[in-house]
């Protein structure tokens, strides 16, 4: 079964008042937001040279084939994850698997009516972003800056363009790691994957276990919970 739209009545109190406001979405203007931003962001890609990252490329453009179009935004607009952020004032937008495995351990103590919605890959946070404010929800956004050249191209990549969007767009709700969280909280992950026995394959084991390891440190995590607010 597909989905066609979206309804959402949201709850105000106006000057003492109780209001029900209705907002109304539906597949074909979903679609259409879609487009929109990857327009915008394959635009600002190619206004700066960047190199093409072809992971991000591949689900930027997903619109062009309507089956797997449909097929994705109907596994995004129908997942639990999804749903039950539309029972929340406050949305915590992450990018990935890393900041999903420190969350887990304080996202009770950022705000009793927040929680936390992982995107799985940062080609997809603007679209919920956008998708998200639409429906009124009150936004953080955590994601890697990107901002490392190639060496062989000597050029930023197309995440650099999603980065931005949103310094341009949503700049004062964007929290941004630079370059990435590794970077950014100086976690050493060849000391992690070295002392632990991981091999070079493992990269991305070895960024969620170093993630799981340095934030178990309670300073470490004050850190981070002061970054995100």
């Amino acid at each position: 079964m597909t989905i066609d739209n979206i309804i959402l009545i949201d709850i105000k109190n106006i000057d003492g008042k109780i209001e029900y406001i209705q907002i109304n979405i539906t597949i074909g203007e979903i679609k259409q937001m879609y487009i929109d931003i990857s327009e915008e962001i394959q635009k600002n890609a190619k206004i700066n040279k960047y190199e093409e990252d072809s992971g991000i490329l591949k689900k930027l453009t997903i619109y062009q084939n309507n089956s797997l179009f449909d097929d994705l935004l109907n596994h995004f607009l129908k997942s639990e994850e999804f749903y039950r952020m539309l029972f929340y004032k406050e949305i915590l937008i992450i990018e990935g698997e890393t900041e999903k495995i420190i969350l887990k351990k304080i996202y009770k103590n950022i705000s009793s009516n927040s929680h936390f919605f992982c995107v799985n890959g940062k080609a997809f946070l603007p679209f919920f972003a956008e998708l998200f404010i639409y429906f009124n929800k009150k936004l953080k956004i955590v994601f890697d800056s990107d901002r490392k050249i190639n060496p062989k191209s000597n050029k930023y990549t197309t995440a650099v363009a999603i980065t931005n969007y949103f310094e341009e767009k949503h700049n004062k709700i964007s929290k941004i790691f630079e370059y990435d969280l590794e970077n950014h909280f100086n976690i050493d992950l060849d000391y992690f994957r070295i002392s632990n026995g991981f091999n070079n394959k493992n990269k991305f084991m070895v960024k969620q276990f170093a993630a799981e390891e340095f934030f178990k440190n309670g300073s470490n995590l004050e850190k981070f919970i002061k970054f995100i607010k």
